[in-house]
């Protein structure tokens, strides 16, 4: 939909109530504070926030910004032991779903896999499934009309000026068939290395590749591969030329899989040429901080990037030893370093709340993908995530997971 149509429909169309669910561990009190604010700003009339681990005395002044907020919106959940064995024994749809057996139900696979991975570990994801869950529920029995799931260092942003200010307008122009609006998301680039409140102090952002021009479809890149084939003067080069396709082709299958549309998995011809030597300097950086991690193990970003792996490997001055081990190369990142899947907003349907599918998507009420539109257009919204904002919130959020080794 066009920006005129959204300025003609959001003058003619009711408001909707829109209303954010969301997990929270660990987030500091600015951050939900400024969270709040902007959206609430906005004009979102709830948000749940349920508090992981509430009984944490690093928590109480985030519970106290978010309760604050109580009388314009906020709704706090303190999910404790107590709070999951009343889900559990509750409606909760996702812990109903992961006792049955039936195959044929498209909902029942996706519950147990969440079901499994919060009983066995905590899984962060998992118990992400189920509190939003909950919170569907709730919105649907308090007549909201949408519900959007992100986290407390992400907002959603409306480059448009009509409804920068006015969320309620842009979603009064959704067309009634479309179900959820899927937002691409776009990384930070923090500025200084401590940061007090996010929202205030970071400014710059990484574009989402999904919204750069110049992607490739298929028969482009077949059409490139067989043309880089025949050019090829050795058969190594060739074998190489060819293994390089096929991991592109199993990276695209699995993004696929994922609910990926195909112009999602497009290669930019270019972004690979000013990520490469961005890409040899974090090596280098990475070597250095003589980090003990285990390998990386196989992912559709590494996928994704060894082409630009294998570009920094070959530019290597030293000849290679074909009888000597290649050395594990430290990981690093490329474009984003966290995901880029982009994050979505569910219709809700009275007597029909939807069910979150994964962390980025919702399905119906019987756990079907509902008809989505991707908002890739000039001045479409997009999810603001910004992560890793200060050292201080990195090493609360990340501290530990890495040991340094002691030479």
């Amino acid at each position: 939909w066009s920006r005129a149509g959204v300025r003609l429909l959001a003058s003619t169309s009711p408001k909707p109530r829109l209303c954010i669910a969301m997990l929270v561990r660990g987030a500091p009190a600015p951050t939900l504070e400024s969270f709040c604010r902007y959206h609430f700003g906005v004009g979102f009339r709830a948000i749940h926030f349920f508090f992981d681990a509430p009984a944490d005395p690093k928590e109480a002044a985030a519970l106290r910004a978010c309760e604050d907020w109580s009388k314009t919106g906020a709704v706090v959940h303190r999910c404790d032991a107590a709070w999951w064995a009343r889900e559990r024994r509750s409606g909760n749809r996702l812990f109903k779903a992961a006792e049955r057996d039936d195959a044929s139900d498209p909902l029942v696979e996706a519950a147990k896999d969440a079901v499994r991975w919060h009983d066995e570990v905590r899984d962060v994801q998992a118990r992400q499934q189920l509190v939003v869950e909950r919170a569907c529920r709730l919105a649907e029995s308090a007549g909201f009309d949408w519900i959007l799931h992100v986290d407390a260092d992400e907002l959603l942003y409306f480059p448009d000026a009509a409804c920068r200010n006015d969320a309620p307008a842009w979603f009064a122009a959704v067309p009634d068939g479309v179900e959820q609006v899927h937002f691409h998301n776009l990384e930070c680039i923090p500025e200084a290395l401590e940061v007090d409140d996010i929202f205030e102090e970071v400014t710059l952002f990484k574009v989402n590749e999904a919204l750069f021009a110049g992607g490739d479809d298929d028969r482009v890149a077949e059409k490139r591969f067989e043309r880089d084939a025949k050019a090829a003067s050795t058969d190594e080069k060739r074998l190489k030329l060819e293994r390089r396709s096929e991991r592109r082709l199993r990276w695209m299958a699995r993004r696929r899989r994922k609910g990926k549309r195909d112009s999602e998995c497009y290669e930019n011809k270019w972004l690979p040429g000013i990520n490469t030597p961005v890409y040899r300097r974090r090596v280098r950086l990475a070597k250095g901080l003589n980090l003990d991690l285990p390998e990386p193990k196989g992912s559709d970003e590494s996928d994704a990037t060894s082409e630009s792996s294998e570009a920094a490997s070959d530019s290597d001055a030293e000849p290679k030893d074909p009888d000597k081990k290649k050395s594990p190369r430290p990981e690093t990142f490329m474009h984003f370093n966290a995901y880029s899947n982009g994050k979505a907003a569910c219709r809700i349907r009275p007597g029909r709340p939807p069910v979150p599918l994964g962390v980025h998507r919702f399905g119906d009420a019987a756990g079907r993908s509902p008809r989505t539109a991707t908002v890739d257009h000039l001045h479409a919204p997009v999810v603001l995530h910004y992560t890793n904002c200060g050292f201080r919130n990195w090493r609360r959020k990340r501290g530990g997971r890495a040991r340094v080794r002691r030479s």
